[in-house]
């Protein structure tokens, strides 16, 4: 196999794209998810079709000792990683007067306490030298959004935290940074109505949502640079600063 990759969140419809763009190589992958392991299933069938191999993991990042279970499935330590993609992600939108201490602990665990822990983790010993380590962060992060509380201040916490890491772990080589993908259409926006999806895709100036396929491609890119660390990019046309 020419490199091994680690994604989480493997079973929703940017985790599977970007599965298949590594997918093209004969690559080792490591296919995440927390409940839906058919999906995860007929995606490791998918990509064994062509060169590469799969193996699943399954971990609750809203569980206790999430982190030790996640690194236990992971192949030996002369197998380490090449490219860490932390995609997992959950939304729920609310007031944050309504949102419940419960809401906000399960919103933060998975948005941010488990990419924060499971990065420091396998930045111990499993990740490899010149491996890239590349997460799905949001425009929220940087903006926010009425109804979003919790999802905007995890996912601003997590940029901050990639700055950081993309720092310390200069010193062993390893590159860190944040794709910000725009509104896709996903299992994680299906519950948005139609009209509402498309003001929110107004926001961009080329009037369009962003295609998982390119997101994929351009993290399968950013994975080959050996100069680039410690940044956020934005794939669609909205300005991060108005």
């Amino acid at each position: 196999m020419n490199h091994h990759i680690v994604i989480t969140g493997a079973s929703g419809g940017l985790g599977k794209e970007i599965a298949r763009a590594f997918a093209q190589e004969a690559n080792l992958i490591g296919l995440h998810y927390a409940k839906n392991r058919r999906k995860v299933e007929n995606l490791s069938e998918e990509i064994i079709k062509n060169k590469a191999a799969a193996y699943l993991i399954q971990s609750d990042f809203s569980k206790e000792n999430f982190t030790e279970n996640f690194v236990e499935q992971l192949p030996e330590q002369n197998n380490k990683i090449n490219v860490l993609i932390l995609n997992a992600g959950v939304v729920e939108e609310n007031l944050i007067i309504k949102t419940s201490e419960e809401e906000w602990d399960k919103i933060l665990n998975i948005n941010y306490k488990a990419q924060v822990e499971i990065l420091e983790k396998l930045s111990e010993k499993s990740l490899a030298e010149n491996s890239h380590v590349i997460i799905i962060g949001s425009h929220t992060g940087i903006k926010g959004r009425a109804g979003l509380a919790a999802y905007s201040a995890a996912k601003g916490a997590l940029i901050g935290f990639a700055k950081d890491a993309a720092k310390r772990l200069a010193k062993k080589n390893i590159f860190v940074n944040v794709i910000l993908p725009g509104w896709l259409k996903t299992e994680m926006t299906k519950h948005i109505n139609s009209s509402v999806f498309q003001k929110n895709i107004s926001e961009n100036i080329l009037d369009r949502a962003t295609e998982t396929k390119e997101v994929a491609e351009f993290i399968f890119s950013l994975s080959k640079m050996k100069n680039v660390s410690g940044q956020t990019f934005a794939l669609d046309s909205r300005s991060l600063f108005l």
